[in-house]
């Protein structure tokens, strides 16, 4: 049994170590092309009047190249620790349904989608904010900022003292 759990984490670790160098080539090719995109738009802003729809290209790439190094930024952490970072895909989920929303076009999709979205970023949120007053909490424990762990660590000083 050993064997075959050791294999699958063999097969697991190279799939994502292969998903985490076509995610940091994707964030490559997206950054030449928003580079590319931001000069054009510079370009283009002495002729003519500043386009929204441009703008809005804009930043429907730096959002996605976002995103992009979010996931690359999860894998990498679990291969090193084989722990999945929460708050990371927490994070990153939130920026992806908030790319949808700010780029949502009212023309051509419903408001039912758009309150769909908006409920899952207030859901998003409050996990967010859940996870991090969690970790909030742990670190005050872990460091010592309660009455009742200074009153450990002080006993535990003394006892190491004597």
């Amino acid at each position: 049994m050993d064997y075959i759990i050791k294999k699958t984490e063999l097969v697991q670790r190279t799939i994502l170590t292969i998903l985490s160098i076509l995610a940091t080539i994707l964030l490559f090719v997206l950054t030449g092309q928003l580079i590319v995109s931001l000069i054009h738009f510079i370009k283009n802003i002495s002729i003519n009047n500043i386009s929204i729809d441009a703008i809005f290209g804009l930043l429907g790439s730096f959002l996605t190249a976002l995103i992009v190094l979010e996931l690359i930024e999860n894998i990498s952490a679990y291969l090193k620790d084989h722990v999945l970072n929460v708050e990371v895909a927490v994070t990153t989920a939130l920026i992806a349904v908030s790319r949808k929303i700010i780029l949502f076009e009212s023309e051509k999709e419903s408001y039912e989608k758009l309150i769909a979205l908006g409920i899952a970023v207030i859901g998003l949120a409050l996990a967010y904010y859940l996870l991090h007053k969690s970790h909030s909490e742990k670190q005050k424990v872990l460091f010592g900022t309660n009455t009742v762990s200074k009153a450990m660590s002080k006993r535990r000083a003394s006892d190491i003292g004597t």
